[in-house]
Formats: C-alpha cells, sequence, structure tokens
C-alpha cells in the first residue's frame, strides 16, 4: 500500500483524494519503522522501485 499510494500520487498528485486511502492502509498496517525507511529511501533515491512522474515527498 505504501508503493501504491506514492504511485498514485505520482501519476495524479498528492491533492488527489483517492490516493489517501492507500496511505491509510499502510498507515495502520505497517511499523512506523518501516515507513520511516522508505520515505527516507525515496529521499535518497535508493528506493527499490521505481515511482512515476516526479516524486517528491
Amino acid at each position: 500500500m505504501f508503493y501504491d499510494y506514492h504511485r498514485c500520487i505520482g501519476l495524479f498528485s498528492a491533492d488527489y483524494e483517492p490516493c489517501e486511502y492507500f496511505k491509510k492502509v499502510y498507515s495502520v498496517l505497517c511499523p512506523n519503522a518501516w515507513v520511516q525507511k522508505w520515505e527516507e529511501q525515496i529521499r535518497d533515491h535508493t528506493f527499490p522501485r521505481d515511482l512515476p512522474g516526479d516524486f517528491k515527498e
């Protein structure tokens, strides 16, 4: 769901409300340490999957 959220906002925008569903799900299911690690990887351009668009957190 983390990847799906970031893919969604990359394809549409951070303001696209349906993307929030993915964020709510990963926020409940994933430990905070995982989310922090993935966000750092995105910032450092080391996230193991490509994200569409010019994604910037």
